[in-house]
């Protein structure tokens, strides 16, 4: 799904603007306008969320999660909290053309002047109602006003108007999830992903939205989802650990030197299944890194030593195969007749049957220098 993020400046945007001579004062009233940075309201509130079990919690707590991924235009960019008020106000002209009025909205919007940035969007929207951008936006200041039915009624409407417009379809199953109606939501975001099966933002809240339905083994099916197409940055881990939550340990972390990489376990103890290639391909481009020391695997099968070192042996064939700079012999095997015990997020004890460990210090540098 493509987004929006890719606009001219404010200012360079009106300036090109035909036929409309710039006030002299542009640049000043651009820069009052603007506020002080603060640090992006996702990160505030995923610094609040408790990291525990989630099953029990109040809908609206669940539904925060989904903020982590709102989609397309990165609303957090626009709405980190609250804003300092503008020393100046920027005025809408009524001699503007659509384009002007929206850059002007979203300047409006960024400095915390919603009302206005509102009314702006309204307008470009009336001088051009084709084109979906000023919609979606007024949409996004109904939803800093906190006018939660005319935001909804705003992502209706244009859906109505274009069925193929996938990110008006995602707003409103955004919307719905916060308001806590989620099986409407959730039936939003499966469209999305018919046409876009690997969409960040529908696969992350499809699960959420399954999670407030009390619906785990579905639940578990989505992260795993998310996880296939998605590994990196704060929400894949987050995803993790939601699925683990869950008693399902499919995908863990491992320690490669300085970086955790999130492998499916699952493909890796599996000598004849059709994903085990892809993930050791996947592994294996992780591993393509001088400053990894010994590479080191670790598998437990309980009650068969015999299968645990086959698999052991067989992936680190494979690994040295497709990775520069690893040999077998430069790859340490170990294996188990016995369950991995692993400690769960809440720091209970528990055994897997089948499990793997892959680990790497990071190599040594002679030429470092060595303090004493």
């Amino acid at each position: 799904m493509k987004g929006w993020n890719n606009e001219p400046s404010l200012e360079d945007g009106i300036r090109r603007l035909p036929g409309k001579k710039p006030p002299a004062d542009l640049r000043k009233k651009i820069m009052l306008a603007l506020p002080e940075y603060r640090e992006p309201w996702f990160r505030r509130v995923l610094r609040w969320i408790d990291t525990g079990p989630l099953l029990y919690r109040t809908a609206g707590a669940i539904a925060s999660l989904a903020l982590t991924f709102y989609g397309g235009m990165q609303f957090d960019r626009f709405f980190p909290g609250n804003f300092e008020a503008a020393n100046e106000a920027i005025a809408v002209k009524g001699n503007m053309n659509d384009k002007a009025l929206f850059y002007l909205g979203r300047s409006l919007l960024a400095a915390g002047q919603s009302t206005e940035a509102l009314d702006a969007f309204r307008q470009a929207e009336i001088l051009r109602p084709d084109n979906p951008q000023y919609a979606l936006w007024k949409g996004a200041a109904y939803q800093a006003i906190g006018a939660v039915e005319e935001e909804r009624q705003t992502y209706r409407q244009l859906v109505d108007k274009r069925p193929d417009l996938l990110p008006a379809r995602l707003y409103l199953a955004n919307n719905l999830l916060q308001d806590g109606q989620a099986l409407q939501a959730q039936q939003l975001y499966e469209q999305i992903l018919a046409s876009e099966p690997t969409e960040r933002t529908a696969l992350y809240n499809r699960a959420i939205a399954l999670r407030l339905q009390g619906k785990p083994k579905e639940e578990a099916e989505a992260w795993k989802s998310y996880l296939d197409s998605h590994r990196t940055g704060v929400s894949a881990s987050r995803a993790m650990q939601h699925l683990q939550e869950l008693g399902e340990y499919s995908y863990r972390s491992y320690q490669l030197g300085q970086k955790s990489v999130i492998i499916n376990q699952d493909r890796l103890l599996d000598p004849q299944g059709r994903e085990r290639a892809k993930e050791i391909d996947y592994l294996a481009r992780h591993l393509n890194n001088r400053s990894l020391g010994e590479l080191n695997i670790v598998v437990f099968v309980q009650d068969d030593a015999q299968q645990a070192k086959k698999i052991a042996h067989s992936l680190r064939s494979a690994i040295a195969e497709r990775t520069e700079g690893i040999e077998n012999d430069s790859v340490g095997v170990s294996w188990f007749d016995e369950a991995e015990p692993i400690e769960t997020l809440d720091k209970d004890k528990i055994n897997l049957s089948k499990g793997v460990l892959i680990f790497s210090a990071p190599r040594n540098n002679p030429n470092m220098e060595k303090k004493i």
